[in-house]
């Protein structure tokens, strides 16, 4: 559980490699992935520095 949400933002990746790769002429909103992926990376690191750093003091 330690490190689901880089799984889901992994997995979010993969999809739309596969997606972008795999067809001609892939949907446009399959392209929201990666920011969303991106986000979700960016949220875990954010809280997971702020968390550590107040279980420190």
């Amino acid at each position: 559980m330690k490190y689901s949400t880089y799984i889901i933002a992994g997995l979010l990746f993969v999809l739309w490699g596969v997606v972008v790769y795999g067809f001609n002429n892939p949907p446009r909103i399959i392209h929201l992935l990666i920011p969303i992926a991106g986000i979700i990376i960016l949220l875990r690191i954010f809280f997971n520095k702020r968390i550590s750093k107040t279980l420190k003091d």
